[in-house]
């Protein structure tokens, strides 16, 4: 797949709040939102809201992610690099990790101890090829288990066939939800949004509405009373018909499980 991609990494605090609710054209909204903004806000005191969070780095740059253990959180891999003007990007470990944040409070936070970022990803960032390839998601360990605050989600390997069905519309409702740059305090959401497509690369692409600011946040399902994360988001596809594009669960399953049961056994 070679598409000109847009990411939506961690957003410094200035360029969030220079894009507000207002501040997009009429045109640029249609464009980013498939021509309506479906999100909304929701309250994350209980599941699946309270096991999303808002990573967050001392820059003030901040990306989402999922608690998918006690300790782990699941995030996109280029949430670690600062895309800096005229100069190579700038790795930066992110110095704390919010569940549940919402405004001042959260339902619980805890410091990073560690990271793990897939090998090979570093190579494909200097090629340009990061968003194409199915290597863009990491796993980050805290310092505390917040998950049995939080709560955490189950993840659910996907199938070819559950995608050719999400694809047709006939699969589960596909959810999402992040700290979206123009409203970083407050969790937004998009329930029942859409898969288009996927590739034999770990690539899904979607139609739920996302921002800079929601890399690393779940796409997720309901299913027999608990939530299951099916892919993490990476990027914004702005070509003739944009879409935006997720790292599926193919790619991250396996080595979730290794390095939760490695790191973190007791979940």
């Amino acid at each position: 797949m070679h598409t000109v991609t847009r990411t939506i990494s961690a957003v410094p605090l200035a360029i969030a709040m220079s894009i507000g609710a207002g501040s997009a054209t009429a045109q640029e909204d249609a464009r980013l939102f498939f021509g309506r903004d479906d999100r909304v806000f929701v309250t994350p005191a209980d599941m699946p809201w309270s096991a999303v969070g808002k990573l967050v780095f001392d820059s003030g740059s901040h990306c989402s992610g999922a608690l998918v253990s006690q300790r782990v959180v699941l995030t996109a891999a280029h949430c670690f690099y600062r895309n800096m003007e005229g100069t190579a990007p700038l790795f930066e470990m992110p110095s704390g990790f919010r569940a549940g944040h919402h405004k001042e409070g959260a339902s619980a936070e805890a410091e990073i101890v560690s990271f793990w970022i897939p090998p090979g990803y570093d190579a494909d960032r200097r090629d340009g090829a990061t968003m194409d390839n199915g290597r863009d998601y990491a796993f980050v360990l805290l310092d505390q288990p917040i998950g049995g605050e939080a709560n955490y989600f189950d993840v659910h390997t996907v199938t070819e066939g559950e995608l050719n069905l999400a694809a047709a519309r006939g699969w589960d409702d596909i959810n999402q939800a992040g700290y979206s740059g123009d409203y970083e305090d407050q969790l937004t959401a998009h329930m029942g949004c859409e898969i288009t497509g996927y590739t034999d690369l770990n690539i899904i692409r979607h139609m739920c509405d996302i921002v800079p600011g929601d890399s690393g946040s779940p796409l997720f399902i309901e299913r027999d009373g608990g939530y299951e994360i099916v892919a993490v988001n990476s990027a914004i596809y702005f070509g003739p018909r944009p879409y935006n594009i997720a790292v599926d669960s193919r790619a991250f399953a396996g080595d979730l499980e290794r390095y939760i049961n490695r790191y973190d056994p007791t979940r």
